[in-house]
């Protein structure tokens, strides 16, 4: 079955919300809009995981494997490199958000931030990726 056109558009949207709440003060956004912003991404998140679901569970009833065509290896160790990067570059872009945090509470924060993404990944490419 063919991802809904919709799937894009919320995905987008969820990534663009996200964004924005992040960074709402180096774009000179008031502090009044971090919340609804946050609001804005689970407004879009929970319509798209039920989209996906949905997709999936219809594949399953139908006798498909729940995916075309399985994820490589490769591509699932390039995803965890990138995401160990991303929170071991923490330091360098948190102060950006209007944090302002001792150095050493930076660099435990990215460790635990890695550790829960990598955590996070995992756990849900076990579920995605179910064999049925």
């Amino acid at each position: 079955m063919k991802p809904s056109p919709l799937e894009p558009w919320l995905s987008v949207a969820a990534s663009v919300s996200g964004l924005l709440a992040v960074f709402h003060r180096p774009l000179g956004l008031p502090d009044i809009w971090e919340w609804p912003l946050l609001i804005l991404v689970f407004v879009f998140l929970i319509p798209l995981l039920l989209l996906q679901r949905r997709r999936r569970a219809t594949r399953l009833a139908a006798g498909l494997p729940p995916l075309e065509k399985p994820p490589s290896k490769r591509r699932f160790w390039l995803f965890l490199c990138v995401i160990v990067a991303a929170c071991a570059s923490g330091p360098l872009w948190l102060r950006y958000t209007g944090v302002a945090l001792p150095a050493s509470t930076e660099i435990l924060t990215s460790i635990i931030s890695g550790v829960l993404a990598v955590l996070a990944y995992m756990l849900g490419s076990r579920y995605w990726n179910r064999k049925v």
